[in-house]
C-alpha cells in the first residue's frame, strides 16, 4: 500500500511537470510575434500572381513577408472563403464554359462551396481596367478560390511558424444582402481560427467596425485593425460625424480625431489609406498606443517616405519591392519559407525550409523551458527516490513457483492438438481460443 502511495505521488508530480512544460511550449502571445516593421503582402501580392489565391500566398511565403493580408467572405453553406469581393468578381471569375461571369457577379451567400469551386480565377479579364493596373501579373489558369482553411494548411506545409494573417471581413452595411450579418460572419471566422489553432497569429480588420466590436467582445486576445478611408468617392469615416461604417462611434465626440476614436473603440491598429496620413497623425496614434499600418502602397518613393514618417507597417501589392525598400532603410527582412501551392507539388526546398523552421522552433522552446529546469530536476530526483526506495511494508520478493514439467507438457499437447481449428481438440469441442479464426466481417484494403 505504501509503495502504491509513493507511485501515485510520483505520477502526480510528473503530470504537474508535464502540464508546466505544456505552458512553456504554448503558442507565444501575438505581441511576441510582432515584427518591428510589418511587411504585408496585399492579397498575397496581386501585382505578381492572381490575388487571394494559394499561388499568391505561396509566392509571398517563399519570398518572405511578415503578414499575409487577405479578405474573406462566406458561402451559402457557411464556409469561409478568401476573396476581396463579396461575390464572384466579373474581372476574375470564369465558369466551366470559359466565360467570365457577367457583372455585377454572384454573392457568395447565394452559392455553395462546390459551386464556388467551379470557377477559375487564375487570369484577369483581358482589356479590363484591372488588367491595365497589373500588366505584369503572371496568369495561373485553373486556379480556384481557396477556403481560409486551405490557406492555413498552406502555411503549415511551408513550415513558417512566424508569419501572421491580417484577415478582413468583407461586409458592407449598405448591402446587407450580399454577406452574412456581423454576428454570424464573426462567429464563423472565429470558430475556424480557433479550431485551426491560429488565434495567436491572426489580426481581424474591417471597414465595418461592427465586426471589430464583436471580435473584441468574443476574442479579446485577437487584435483588431480599424480600416479607414477619408478621401475619394466612398469615404468610410469623417472627423465630424458618425457613418454607417463606424458602429455608432462619432469622431466629433472624440475630439474630431480618427485615431482617438479608434483608440476609444478598443482598436489596436489604425490602418488608413496611405494618402490620408500625416506625420502628426502618426505621432498622435503612437501617443495613444495605436500602431499605424497603411494601405495600399506600390511606389518606391511612397514606401520610403512613409517609413521615414514612422509608420509601423505597409500593405503592398508589390511585396518584393517593399522588401527592397525596407532593406535599404535598414529594416530586418523576414526569411522566406519556400512552398508550392498544392500539397502534391512539394519539392525538396519546402522540405528543407520546414526542417529548418522546426529546428528554430525547438530551439526557442528549449530556451523558454530554461526557467523550468530546476523544477524538472527536483521532480526527477523525487521520482527516483519514490520509485527506487523499497518500502518497509512491501513483502520480500519471492521466486515464482515453477510449473511442473507434467503440467507444461499437458498444456503443450492440448495446444498442439487445438492448433488447427478443424482438427485436434477442436473435434472434441476443445478448440484453442488462441487459434480461433477471426470473426467474419468486411475486409479492409
Amino acid at each position: 500500500m505504501a509503495m502504491f502511495s509513493r507511485l501515485a505521488i510520483a505520477a502526480i508530480l510528473l503530470m504537474s511537470g508535464a502540464v508546466m512544460g505544456e505552458l512553456a511550449l504554448g503558442e507565444p502571445a501575438f505581441d511576441e510575434k510582432a515584427p518591428a516593421f510589418d511587411i504585408e503582402a496585399h492579397r498575397g501580392g496581386r501585382a505578381l500572381l492572381p490575388e487571394n489565391t494559394l499561388a499568391s500566398f505561396a509566392n509571398a511565403l517563399s519570398m518572405g513577408v511578415d503578414t499575409l493580408e487577405l479578405d474573406t467572405g462566406v458561402t451559402r453553406d457557411g464556409v469561409v472563403v478568401v476573396s476581396h469581393e463579396r461575390g464572384l468578381n466579373p474581372d476574375l471569375a470564369r465558369g466551366p464554359d470559359g466565360q467570365y461571369v457577367a457583372p455585377p457577379g454572384i454573392p457568395f451567400v447565394k452559392l455553395s462551396l462546390d459551386e464556388v469551386k467551379q470557377y477559375d480565377v487564375g487570369r484577369i479579364r483581358p482589356g479590363s481596367a484591372y488588367a491595365a493596373q497589373f500588366p505584369d501579373q503572371r496568369a495561373v489558369p485553373g486556379t480556384k478560390i481557396p477556403t481560409l482553411k486551405e490557406v492555413f494548411d498552406l502555411v503549415r506545409r511551408s513550415g513558417d511558424d512566424r508569419v501572421r494573417f491580417n484577415i478582413e471581413t468583407k461586409i458592407d452595411p449598405d448591402h446587407p444582402d450580399e454577406s452574412p450579418g456581423p454576428d454570424r460572419f464573426v462567429a464563423l471566422l472565429l470558430d475556424l481560427v480557433r479550431a485551426e489553432k491560429f488565434a495567436g497569429r491572426v489580426m481581424v480588420q474591417s471597414f465595418d467596425w461592427r465586426t471589430l466590436q464583436l471580435v473584441q467582445k468574443l476574442a479579446p486576445e485577437i487584435p483588431t485593425v480599424y480600416l479607414t478611408v477619408q478621401s475619394g468617392k466612398s469615404p468610410t469615416v469623417a472627423p465630424d460625424r458618425a457613418t454607417a461604417w463606424t458602429a455608432g462611434f462619432d469622431p466629433a465626440e472624440h475630439g474630431h480625431s480618427i485615431p482617438r476614436t479608434i483608440s476609444d473603440a478598443g482598436g489596436a491598429i489604425w490602418s488608413p489609406y496611405f494618402g490620408d496620413v500625416t506625420e502628426a497623425l502618426i505621432a498622435e496614434s503612437h501617443a495613444l498606443g495605436l500602431k499605424v499600418v497603411v494601405w495600399t502602397v506600390n511606389r518606391e518613393a511612397d514606401m520610403a517616405r512613409l517609413i521615414d514618417l514612422g509608420v509601423d507597417g505597409i500593405i503592398s501589392d508589390h511585396p518584393d519591392l517593399l522588401r527592397q525598400v525596407s532593406a535599404g532603410q535598414g529594416i530586418a527582412l523576414p526569411k522566406g519559407s519556400p512552398v508550392t501551392p498544392e500539397a502534391h507539388e512539394r519539392d525538396s526546398h519546402s522540405v528543407i525550409a520546414r526542417s529548418e523552421a522546426t529546428k528554430q522552433s525547438m530551439h526557442r522552446r528549449m530556451l523558454s523551458m530554461d526557467c523550468f529546469a530546476p523544477l524538472a530536476m527536483t521532480i526527477a530526483s523525487i521520482g527516483r527516490w519514490l520509485i527506487i526506495t523499497p518500502s518497509s511494508a512491501s513483502p520480500s520478493p519471492r521466486a515464482a513457483p515453477r510449473r511442473s514439467r507434467r503440467g507444461r507438457g499437458r498444456r503443450s499437447r492440448r495446444w498442439r492438438r487445438g492448433r488447427s481449428w478443424n482438427g485436434g481438440g477442436a473435434r472434441r469441442g476443445r478448440g484453442c481460443w488462441r487459434c480461433a479464426p477471426p470473426a467474419p466481417g468486411p475486409r479492409t484494403p
